[in-house]
């Protein structure tokens, strides 16, 4: 039998976390065809991958990639990375349905995680954004309910709790993303306007998700030591909307597998995501008073110019930032100080003669609020980042993003990260686990049929490489390096990456 591609010989990784086993898959048109021995067949082009491995390709469950992998010339790290799908709608981030001041007031909100935002990006509505990707995207897109897009949309940047007819506005948004496949209701509650949503709106858009088999995702209210107060909410929503839960980027330490211990015994269905690095990232704004953080971004940028309301931030930012040797100044978009990306705000505070408090205000007055800052873990903290990735319910989430700078990392270099540390050199995981974690499980967890999982009749999604010659290039001094070692991609049986080559094609979908 003839196929249009067949890869021979190689270690068959399949995606189930079951043991990989030499043997070739044969591709046509955009799926996989055929996976065992394959003597006597033949195809219109043939590899001999004998002593690499063959994957699906890595779903990406927590990202921010939606504009960069559109518009960024360095889009190519995705597929260099083995990333075939990533999700959009991360942390309730979204631009539709949004038209007029309130799109371009969340083009704004948005700019520092995201880079310049193209005037065209968003949508009034939900059909008009996604149509605006069509034959656009190098990899598979996954929708997610935004709930700061919905929230905005129906309340604007009210920093009060909803009503019944705020509710009604944003059950049928909901709605609309959800007929558009979303798969699950996305929050990110430490962020505007979200954190003025009560715990009974959360539960009755979760309902409303429910319904439909969707999932409710949450960057939630607490993490660290806060954590037990974000999954006591979480767990109630679970419990009172009757749906599953998936957790973002969440470390645990022993307390933490306690709790959720504890919730395995009570039956709560959760999952959760993090990346394999010991440090986060977010706007350098983020440890503000929260106060401060209300509104609109222009009422920000007024609190800003005011000496006196500055001067009544300090005491909270000392206890917020805790020790400024953990925070990395990463994207500092302003010519007067983009020589401080990279280094650290103490070092940055001793270099320039400004205090801490009042260089990061700076900073952020400078930026019009895009400064970005990558966050590292205390070192005693260093032993959580195996816990978690050992847990049984974890998968991987890069949390990514592709920006001008010295940014985190992790949008650079999550994947091969884990296969090069994780898996080879510091063996906390087995290659078929680590990479279940990256495919099968985000694709059985989030209902993404026919991903995830290299067998005949699902799409061909595919990424070949030698696991001793994987390479994450990206670290915290160089955080842009690209990745190596990743020899091939396909995206819906399309070569996207061809013997280590990016072909800077457009076969993703919006699923």
């Amino acid at each position: 039998m003839a196929y249009d591609v067949i890869y021979r010989n190689g270690l068959i990784v399949d995606g189930t976390g079951k043991p990989g086993f030499v043997g070739d898959v044969a591709v046509t048109g955009d799926r996989i065809a055929a996976v065992g021995c394959l003597d006597g067949a033949t195809a219109g082009q043939e590899f001999d991958i004998a002593g690499r491995c063959i994957t699906p390709g890595f779903i990406d469950v927590h990202d921010h990639f939606e504009l960069g992998a559109v518009y960024r010339e360095d889009r190519s790290v995705l597929l260099e990375q083995g990333i075939t799908t990533v999700f959009i709608g991360s942390d309730g981030f979204g631009w539709a349905p949004l038209s007029g001041q309130l799109l371009g007031e969340m083009q704004e909100y948005l700019s520092g995680l995201y880079g310049p935002t193209p005037a065209e990006w968003g949508g009034a509505t939900v059909r008009e954004f996604l149509d605006r990707l069509a034959g656009r995207l190098p990899v598979n897109f996954v929708n997610q309910v935004p709930h700061g897009a919905i929230r905005l949309a129906a309340m604007g940047w009210d920093a009060r709790s909803a009503n019944a007819e705020d509710i009604r506005k944003m059950t049928r948004l909901t709605e609309e993303w959800l007929d558009a496949g979303a798969v699950a209701f996305n929050t990110g509650l430490d962020y505007e306007p979200q954190s003025h949503a009560t715990t009974d709106e959360l539960i009755q858009l979760s309902k409303v998700a429910a319904r439909r088999g969707a999932l409710y995702a949450a960057h939630q209210r607490g993490y660290a030591e806060r954590l037990k107060l974000g999954l006591d909410e979480t767990f109630e929503i679970a419990r009172r909307a009757e749906i599953p839960v998936h957790i973002s980027h969440m470390r645990i330490d022993a307390a933490g597998e306690a709790l959720l211990d504890q919730a395995d015994r009570d039956g709560i269905d959760y999952t959760f995501d993090l990346y394999p690095y010991r440090a986060g990232s977010t706007l350098l704004l983020y440890r503000l008073p929260k106060w401060a953080k209300v509104g609109p971004p222009e009422k920000l940028k007024r609190l800003l110019q005011d000496p006196q309301v500055c001067a009544g931030f300090r005491d909270e930012m000392k206890q917020n930032y805790g020790n400024y040797s953990l925070v990395q100044l990463s994207c500092i978009p302003c010519d007067k100080y983009r020589h401080l990306q990279g280094k650290t705000v103490y070092e940055s505070s001793e270099s320039t003669g400004l205090a801490p408090e009042d260089l990061i205000l700076e900073l952020v007055r400078e930026t019009d609020l895009a400064a970005m800052a990558t966050y590292h873990w205390p070192p005693e903290l260093a032993p959580e980042l195996h816990r978690t990735f050992r847990h049984p319910k974890h998968m991987v989430g890069s949390d990514g993003f592709l920006l001008d700078g010295h940014p985190h990392p992790r949008g650079y270099g999550t994947y091969p990260q884990v296969l090069e540390t994780l898996v080879r050199k510091e063996k906390c995981l087995l290659l078929e686990t680590a990479v279940r974690k990256m495919s099968g499980f985000p694709a059985e967890r989030f209902g993404i049929k026919g991903r995830g999982v290299i067998k005949p009749g699902n799409y061909a999604d595919l990424a070949v490489f030698q696991l001793d010659n994987v390479a994450a290039g990206a670290d915290f001094a160089h955080p842009t390096r690209p990745p190596s070692g990743i020899e091939h991609v396909m995206v819906n049986g399309q070569f996207a990456l061809q013997g280590g080559i990016f072909l800077d094609r457009r076969p993703g979908v919006v699923l």
